[in-house]
């Protein structure tokens, strides 16, 4: 009788398929952009801008091929620098972290970097502000959201929060970095499927997007990066672009699909979307995603504007 009962199990075991293991992920994102020049002639004018934030996640198969994604802990701490006034000679650090010191740690360590990249407004700055928050609601319960099998994004939980060292002063600006998340996680709904559905091994080797309008997205971006922003920058495309997408499969085994677009399409007074590509690759053999990349360029012909960089990464 127990015989008989171990192959019942052993027969029970081999008919089930097996539960895929979770994966761990990081989402990063950063939004940068600057400006230099004169008004009138006479007054010179010089602002920059950078944001960013990461989380990394732990991923969890789903039966009907979405990834759920859920909030393990900060991989950095959500960090804006930014010149005050239109002169660039006061800067602004403001961060988030676990606790006060690791995100001025960071902050600094970012400024140094800053400081050797960007001389022409680097060298102007004879004020620094640091302005320490810490992060709350650092919890999987927190923060979650699902991709599904096309690559879209759907269900996002967003509650982390900031708070001020001295609280319940104000810093007189603003420092959205962790609800912007939520709004970068939206391009990933701009479909790169071809048409014919999700088999990928009967995907053509070049392909075109459907046809894609990012004003709406740019416009919830701007209105989180600053007040002036948000009252008097609205974002329309002049026309759609489409990304023109291959697919390569590399020599280790690696599933390579790059979309791209380089037109010159305007948007706002004078800035044109200058390039956008985005990259996934997958793991052949379990079709693990491995990385879902974002790069989108604005600039004027004087080359004045800024890029938007996200990524979904694999880390295992």
């Amino acid at each position: 009788m127990k015989r008989v009962m171990l192959w019942v199990l052993i027969i029970f075991i081999s008919t089930v398929a097996p539960m895929q293991a979770e994966s761990r992920y990081r989402f990063t994102y950063t939004l940068s952009g600057s400006a230099e020049g004169k008004i009138l002639l006479f007054f010179s004018f010089r602002v920059f801008y950078e944001a960013s934030a990461g989380v990394d996640l732990m991923a969890t198969p789903q039966p009907d091929g979405r990834l759920n994604f859920r909030l393990e802990k900060l991989s950095q701490p959500g960090f804006l620098m930014r010149t005050l006034g239109l002169t660039g000679k006061s800067l602004a650090l403001v961060s988030a972290d676990k606790d006060f010191e690791s995100g001025l740690s960071f902050a600094n360590h970012r400024l140094q970097q800053w400081q050797g990249e960007a001389q022409n407004f680097s060298s102007h700055i004879n004020t620094i502000k640091t302005l320490p928050f810490v992060t709350e609601n650092i919890s999987p319960e927190a923060f979650s959201f699902n991709r599904r099998a096309d690559g879209g994004i759907e269900s996002i939980k967003n509650l982390l929060s900031t708070r001020y060292k001295y609280h319940p002063a104000s810093i007189g600006m603003y420092f959205k970095i962790f609800p912007m998340i939520s709004v970068m996680l939206d391009f990933y709904n701009y479909s790169y499927i071809p048409n014919g559905g999700l088999e990928i091994t009967n995907w053509p080797l070049e392909w075109l997007s459907k046809e894609i309008d990012i004003s709406n997205d740019m416009n919830r971006v701007g209105a989180l990066t600053e007040k002036i922003v948000a009252d008097n920058v609205e974002f329309k495309q002049t026309s759609k672009f489409q990304l023109k997408f291959r697919r390569v499969l590399t020599a280790d085994g690696i599933m390579e699909i790059i979309g791209e677009n380089h037109e010159a399409i305007s948007i706002w007074k004078g800035y044109k979307i200058r390039d956008v590509v985005r990259k996934i690759h997958y793991r052949v053999n379990d079709m693990m995603l491995l990385r879902d990349e974002w790069y989108v360029n604005i600039r004027n012909k004087k080359n004045q504007g800024g890029f938007a960089r996200l990524c979904l990464c694999q880390l295992d």
